[in-house]
């Protein structure tokens, strides 16, 4: 009963602010007195006017960039990729306190984490290969390339970082966590979730 209660008591208060909620906002935006078709017709207008539209880029005419606007923008690509960013989420939280002291599991973790690391360059480099200067006109290819530089500092330049800037180098390694963000580009994909964020 009080599982049963529970939910239902919270179902009717959530449904009923819901319900409230839509009815406020009919009658604040004038919907209230709208046919479905005229409502849906209004959001469209409004949708329009709101998202500016992405220029789709051009396939490159050279046979080789052709092939690889061919591979980088097909859908097995894009879930590929998808599937490598989990996977390297679900490796990322399998770090543990002292891992070090386990020698064969701490090789495995830091060739694994170096495996994605050079996954992304190489995603990046071909992308920038294949789409041109259209690449940085994509706010989530924008987002990608951040990561990958920061990526490479913190793979190649800790040493120099750590002689210009006056902080510790341990803080550097700080810049490993940016690689979790790249499960961010999960929504552009999930569309109820990205209504969420919306």
């Amino acid at each position: 009963w009080m599982i049963i209660g529970c939910f239902v008591s919270i179902n009717l208060f959530v449904g009923a602010i819901v319900d409230n909620f839509t009815r406020i906002k009919q009658e604040s935006d004038g919907s209230a007195t709208m046919t479905p078709e005229q409502q849906q017709w209004a959001d469209a207008i409004r949708t329009a006017t709101k998202n500016k539209a992405q220029k789709a880029p051009r396939e490159p005419r050279w046979p080789p960039r052709k092939a690889t606007f061919q591979i980088v923008t097909s859908t097995t690509f894009d879930r590929a990729v998808m599937v490598v960013i989990g996977l390297n989420v679900l490796g990322m939280a399998l770090d543990y306190h002292k891992m070090e002291d386990d020698t064969l599991i701490y090789f495995f973790y830091t060739n694994g984490m170096m495996f994605f690391s050079y996954f992304y360059y190489a995603e990046a480099m071909l992308k920038i290969f294949a789409l041109g200067c259209s690449y940085f006109e994509d706010g989530w290819c924008r987002f990608d390339f951040f990561l990958v530089c920061v990526s490479l500092l913190d793979q190649f330049a800790q040493e120099w970082l750590a002689s210009i800037l006056p902080i510790p180098p341990t803080v550097l390694r700080v810049l490993r966590v940016a690689r979790v963000l790249r499960v961010l580009r999960l929504i552009k994909n999930l569309k109820g979730l990205r209504d969420l964020c919306l």
